[in-house]
C-alpha cells in the first residue's frame, strides 16, 4: 500500500513539476482589439441568429397561423373528394372484409382444450 502511495505522490510531484516549466500561452496579437469590440458593441456575437426576422414572435406566430389554415384547408378538399366519391367508412371496411374472406360471425381459429 504504501509502495502503491508513493508512486502516486511521484506522479503528482511531476505533474506539478510540468506546470511549473510550462510556457505562457500568448494571445494572437488582435485579440485585444477584438474584445474591445465585442465589449463596445461593434462586432456582432458569433452565435447570434441568421434569421431575427423569423425569430420573432409576430412573424414566428403568423408562419404558425399560415400552416395551420393550410392544413385545414387540405382537410377540408380532401373531405369534399371523399363525399364526392359516395364511399362511407362502413363501405370501405366490409369491402376490405371480402378482399380478405371474413364472414361475420364466423371464426378460422379453433381453440384447443389440449
Amino acid at each position: 500500500m504504501k509502495n502503491r502511495q508513493s508512486q502516486i505522490q511521484k506522479q503528482v510531484e511531476r505533474t506539478l513539476g510540468c506546470f511549473e516549466t510550462a510556457q505562457r500561452l500568448q494571445p494572437d496579437p488582435w485579440f485585444a482589439s477584438r474584445v474591445r469590440n465585442r465589449i463596445a458593441g461593434q462586432a456582432p456575437a458569433k452565435n447570434a441568429s441568421r434569421w431575427p426576422l423569423i425569430a420573432s414572435w409576430p412573424v414566428a406566430s403568423a408562419l404558425l397561423t399560415l400552416i395551420l389554415v393550410a392544413n385545414l384547408a387540405s382537410m377540408a378538399m380532401l373531405s369534399q373528394q371523399e363525399n364526392s366519391q359516395g364511399a362511407s367508412p362502413a363501405d370501405d371496411l366490409s369491402s376490405l372484409a371480402s378482399d380478405y374472406g371474413y364472414v361475420a360471425g364466423e371464426t378460422n381459429y379453433y381453440l384447443s382444450s389440449d
